[in-house]
């Protein structure tokens, strides 16, 4: 994961991210794949702002803890113990840190040389969206320092269900009716990839960052979500 990382194109504009590819072994990304928890296991993540017409839940969740783990059958259980063991190391933090070190560096007022000693506490939590999910434009808290999404499409055609960010688009160009974000970038959601980027919420540096809607019949997005927090009482489930 690391090399995958370091070897990943990263930009600053609009502000700090990284979208990287082949970020697992294929094999072990294949078993991962045809691993996930029953979704049983999972639950709304919230059933007033995440539903249907009909009132189902359009995203579910089930964070990555040793008790959730705990829950998943035997054959299952030892594969995200050891996921959840190499997504929350040192090694891994390090090397996002590193590719995005121009806006945790603005974030925090230091050199950029500085960001590895940034301190931060690891959330993992399985995510299931379904037709009609959608979240619109936002910049996540600050509890949040750096967000990192690890992609796990069903198929080749779900390209369209990535994370997208935008700009805020000027007060003249909202006069225009042109709305009030732009779509700059749009992270294909590829197997076995995943993106992160630093969360910053000061004027002319917002990590505007959503989804758009999910089409019916097109398939579950399936992702795994990294935050890495300020602080441990933010991380606790």
């Amino acid at each position: 994961m690391v090399s995958a990382v370091n070897a990943a194109q990263a930009c600053d504009e609009p502000y700090s991210h990284v979208y990287i590819e082949n970020v697992f072994p294929q094999d072990f990304y294949d078993q991962i794949r045809s691993s996930f928890p029953d979704v049983g296991l999972y639950s709304p993540q919230n059933i007033k702002v995440w539903k249907r017409p009909d009132g189902t839940s359009t995203r579910d969740r089930l964070f990555v803890t040793d008790e959730a783990v705990s829950r998943i059958d035997e054959e299952r259980r030892g594969l995200w113990r050891t996921v959840s063991s190499l997504l929350t190391s040192e090694a891994l933090k390090k090397a996002v840190f590193r590719r995005v070190a121009k806006d945790l560096a603005f974030r925090f007022d230091i050199a950029e040389s500085e960001v590895d000693g940034i301190e931060s506490h690891p959330r993992l939590v399985l995510l299931r969206d379904t037709d009609q999910y959608r979240i619109k434009p936002h910049p996540d808290g600050l509890e949040t320092i750096v967000t990192m999404q690890f992609y796990f499409p069903e198929n080749d055609g779900q390209e369209q269900l990535g994370t997208s960010l935008y700009r805020q688009r000027a007060t003249w160009e909202r006069m225009l009716g042109r709305g009030k974000f732009q779509e700059v970038k749009r992270f294909p959601y590829r197997p076995n990839s995943a993106y992160a980027f630093v969360v910053n919420n000061r004027p002319g540096k917002r990590s505007w960052h959503g989804v758009e809607l999910v089409p019916s019949g097109i398939g579950v997005r399936n992702t795994l979500l990294n935050r890495y927090m300020a602080n441990a009482t933010d991380a606790a489930y």
